[in-house]
C-alpha cells in the first residue's frame, strides 16, 4: 500500500519523456546564448571546412606574393599593408605607358603588367609589412603625425630601369624618380619611424624610387640590356611629363587611408 501511494504521490516519468525534456532544454539553451550574444553585437563565429580555409589561404598568398614580390605567407588576423605615393595618369601619359609596355611585351614575352593602383602607378614608401588589426589605428596615427608638416610636391621620371625582387623570383620594369627624389626622402624618413615604433622592417638603406610597370616570373629577364634598349626610345618622352604628389596612401585592411600632405 505504500509503494502505491508513493506512485500516486509522484507520477513516473518515462524515458522518452525525459529526453524529449532534455533536448527542449537543450534546445532553450542554445537559444538563450544566441539571443545574449546578439544583444552583445557578437554572433558565433563560423567555422569554415579545411578545404575551403585551405583554398582561402592559397589566394591570399598568391595575391600578397602579387603585390610584395616575394612569397608570403599568410597567418589568419595579420593585413598586408604597404605605404606609397600615387601616381595619376592623364591618357596622354597613359598611352606613353602602354607604348612601354607593348615594345618591352615584344623584347620579354613573359612580361606581365603591373595593375593600376587607383587608376594610376604607385611609388613605395614602404616594404610589404604586416599588422594585427589592432595595431592599424596605432600606425595610421603615426603616420599621419609624421607626413602632416611634408608639404606637397611635382616629381618626373628620367629613364627606365631593372630591378629585381629580394628573393630573386621576379624582375620589374620601372620608371626611376628624378625631380622629387629628396622630397619623397623627407616622406620615407616620416613612413620609416612609423614603422619602427611597430618593430616592423624599413625601407632599403639606399632608395631608389620608382614607379614599377611591368614584371616578368624571372629575375634574368629584365635586364640592363633590355632597360637600355627601352631607355634610348622612351626617355625623352617620359621626362617631359610632371606629376604632383598631395597625399601619402596607406592600403591596409583592405582600404586606402589618406593622409594629405601641406599645401
Amino acid at each position: 500500500m505504500r509503494g502505491a501511494g508513493a506512485l500516486r504521490g509522484k507520477a513516473a516519468v518515462s524515458p522518452q519523456s525525459s529526453a524529449a525534456t532534455s533536448t527542449r532544454s537543450d534546445a532553450s539553451s542554445r537559444a538563450k546564448k544566441v539571443k545574449k550574444e546578439r544583444g552583445t553585437g557578437k554572433l558565433p563565429a563560423p567555422v569554415l571546412p579545411d578545404g575551403l580555409r585551405d583554398r582561402y589561404k592559397e589566394k591570399v598568398e598568391a595575391k600578397l606574393h602579387a603585390s610584395s614580390g616575394h612569397p608570403v605567407t599568410f597567418v589568419p588576423g595579420n593585413w598586408s599593408t604597404v605605404v606609397f605615393v600615387a601616381v595619376r595618369c592623364t591618357d596622354e601619359f597613359s598611352a606613353l605607358v602602354q607604348e612601354v609596355l607593348t615594345e618591352a611585351t615584344r623584347l620579354v614575352p613573359s612580361l606581365t603588367p603591373v595593375a593600376p593602383v587607383g587608376g594610376g602607378l604607385h611609388i613605395s614608401l614602404s616594404r610589404t609589412i604586416f599588422l594585427k588589426a589592432f595595431h592599424v589605428d596605432k600606425f595610421n596615427d603615426a603616420l599621419k603625425e609624421g607626413v602632416v608638416d611634408c608639404k606637397r610636391f611635382s616629381i618626373s621620371f628620367t629613364r627606365l630601369s631593372c630591378y629585381v625582387n629580394d628573393d630573386g623570383t621576379r624582375s620589374f620594369l620601372s620608371f626611376d624618380v628624378g625631380a622629387g627624389h629628396a622630397d619623397l626622402a623627407s616622406a620615407l624618413s616620416r613612413v620609416d619611424a612609423a614603422v619602427k615604433k611597430l618593430d616592423q622592417p624599413t625601407f632599403y638603406e639606399d632608395p631608389k624610387f620608382h614607379a614599377s610597370v611591368g614584371w616578368a616570373p624571372d629575375k634574368a629577364a629584365l635586364d640592363d640590356r633590355i632597360a637600355d634598349e627601352l631607355d634610348v626610345k622612351f626617355a625623352p618622352r617620359l621626362s617631359e611629363f610632371s606629376f604632383y604628389v598631395t597625399e601619402v596612401v596607406c592600403r591596409t585592411m583592405n582600404r586606402d587611408f589618406k593622409f594629405p600632405l601641406r599645401a
